[in-house]
């Protein structure tokens, strides 16, 4: 049974992943570099050889127009790394019911994220949030409940060691500045 169990543990984090890996994709410029030096620090943290904060940078934020492989990357990231991969959308989190459901799923996706550490968190479609500053009318407060939400699950209140953020959008001239400062996803 002590064999079985350690076995377990040693195959916690080896998950395959359908797709091509990081370094099969062509292109990606800048995003492949971060991406290819991020795997490399992945692989030495699961190994011991560095601590998580000896990682240069645990956030990026994809922005391209439709269609040019933003998902693929963060799947292809993960594979490379040999880490799991959380999937979620903005139009996910706003699927639950009211508001408390729609932080609960935030804080769920995070939960999941360090639950098996070293992972991937993917956000697509992370302007579906907006910019605080531009909201208006009676939903201000619910936005601007969930905008504070996101930000607390990405700063360093909260415990996210081993986990990397991959935000994506199409429009990053509508996410929220607080969420682009130094510490969260202040690399695009």
């Amino acid at each position: 049974c002590i064999d079985r169990l350690g076995r377990f543990v040693l195959a916690k984090n080896e998950h395959l992943h359908a797709g091509p890996s990081l370094e099969e994709l062509p292109g990606f410029g800048e995003a492949k570099i971060w991406g290819m030096a991020l795997v490399t620090d992945l692989i030495d943290y699961r190994a011991g050889r560095i601590g998580w904060d000896e990682i240069d940078n645990t956030a990026l934020l994809l922005s391209g127009p439709p269609g040019t492989g933003k998902t693929t990357f963060a799947s292809a990231l993960a594979k490379a790394a040999g880490v799991h991969i959380v999937k979620t959308s903005v139009a996910d989190w706003n699927a639950a019911a009211y508001l408390s459901g729609t932080l609960q799923a935030i804080k769920d996706c995070f939960g999941q994220a360090r639950q098996n550490a070293p992972a991937i968190l993917f956000i697509d479609e992370v302007d579906g949030i907006s910019d605080r500053a531009t909201l208006g009318g009676e939903y201000r407060e619910y936005w601007t409940q969930i905008v504070n939400c996101l930000l607390e699950n990405m700063s360093g209140t909260a415990d996210n060691e081993g986990v990397v953020v991959v935000a994506a959008t199409n429009f990053p001239e509508r996410v929220d500045p607080a969420l682009r400062r130094a510490g969260r996803l202040d690399r695009e």
